[in-house]
């Protein structure tokens, strides 16, 4: 099982291994059909996403309405900042299982990129892609689980539920059992959010990176384009074409992915502005040591769940821009016609922008991922110049 993890084992030379472990979270999160037990899966699979999709984001929303006056803005906020994740993961969830058979069509286009790759130092790309694949994905689910335990700890220490959700027959204020009762729950159900979130925002990442991978092979392989003497004309007429059949089939791969990553990474940045700047609220206004050691890890969890997916898209875009170099530097001044005359194509082809959009409204990229960061500071800067946090204390 952790041969994906360290990069051993035969079957960390093919780029759908990236998305092993993904897809393992998927099928313990009730997105797959197993080959046994399927009528048990299914009724597994119903309880368990209703639950997340459907109760808590509503426990949330009734918790405000029954228990406002209870509590403390440290409390609310810590909940609120919460709450606007898990209300927009519903719509991230079934995006994704709408979605389920374009992510399998894209890696079936990586099997035919995958064929391709012979040489030993194109191989170890893809195993080194395979490998950060499977990272990512214990990376994100870890550090999401992280922050669940801190907020836990630092809020059963000081007497309270993590979230004070609202939960039918229960209320943690009247006895030490129905603390510890509902601590457990919002723990537990906490825990498979954060599965939940983990595979849907590192989906995108390890995808945008397989055809940075495939990207670099293909640069890699045109820099050597007309340079081997021992092979005729007509051969590294093929080679060339063959080069333009991969970039097609990036292309595809590109197209394949990206209406599916445009919808779940809009959904994230609507909500990352606002959460951020709750958070920030919540850290500096309110929060004591122990709060703002869970508000901190949360704040950088939600940096992750947008920053990563855009860093990729960025640079992706350049390595697209490098291809083209490659196209004009490779050995082609001795080369025929079609030689040359297909050179020029492959060029032009290659000087379309490998962009991501959200919805295309904007750009998925650093600066975007930055500017929202931005605008959470201000709203916090505006919400401190207006004494807000001095009010609610007094």
């Amino acid at each position: 099982m952790f041969d994906r993890f360290w990069g051993r084992g035969p079957n960390v030379k093919a780029t759908r291994e990236a998305t092993a472990y993904l897809y393992k979270n998927f099928l313990y999160l009730g997105f797959q059909q197993p080959q046994k037990w399927k009528p048990l899966y299914y009724v597994y699979s119903v309880l368990l996403n209703f639950c997340v999709c459907v109760l808590y984001p509503i426990s949330f929303s009734l918790s405000y309405y029954y228990g406002y006056r209870q509590m403390t803005p440290v409390q609310l906020l810590t909940s609120l900042q919460v709450a606007l994740n898990v209300c927009s993961l519903p719509a991230k969830f079934i995006t994704i299982v709408l979605n389920l058979k374009s992510l399998d069509r894209a890696m079936d286009v990586m099997d035919i990129l995958d064929a391709r790759c012979k040489r030993h130092d194109e191989l170890e790309k893809i195993r080194h892609c395979a490998m950060l694949g499977n990272r990512l994905t214990v990376f994100f689910i870890g550090f999401y689980m992280f922050y669940t335990a801190l907020t836990m700890v630092s809020s059963v220490a000081f007497g309270q539920p993590p979230y004070s959700v609202f939960i039918p027959y229960m209320d943690w204020r009247n006895s030490t059992l129905e603390f510890i009762g509902q601590s457990f729950l919002e723990y537990l159900l906490m825990n498979f959010i954060c599965m939940h979130e983990g595979g849907d925002d590192v989906y995108a990442v390890i995808y945008i990176y397989t055809i940075r991978t495939h990207m670099q092979i293909l640069v890699d392989r045109v820099k050597r384009l007309g340079r081997d003497d021992s092979i005729s004309k007509e051969e590294h007429y093929k080679q060339l074409v063959l080069c333009v059949k991969d970039h097609q089939d990036l292309l595809r791969l590109l197209d394949t992915i990206s209406p599916v990553i445009s919808i779940t990474i809009f959904i994230q940045f609507m909500v990352t502005a606002i959460i951020l700047g709750t958070t920030l609220i919540n850290i500096m206004i309110f929060a004591d040591f122990s709060a703002q050691i869970a508000s901190v890890s949360y704040f950088l969890a939600v940096l992750v769940q947008t920053s990563p997916c855009c860093y990729q898209a960025t640079c992706l875009m350049e390595d697209n821009e490098q291809l083209s170099l490659a196209i004009f530097h490779c050995e082609w001044f001795d080369k025929d016609i079609r030689f040359r005359k297909m050179m020029i194509f492959f060029m032009m082809r290659s000087q379309t922008p490998m962009t991501l959009t959200a919805m295309k409204l904007f750009p998925i990229t650093l600066n975007t991922s930055l500017g929202i960061a931005k605008f959470s500071f201000s709203l916090y800067t505006l919400i401190k110049e207006m004494d807000f946090g001095q009010n609610l204390k007094t």
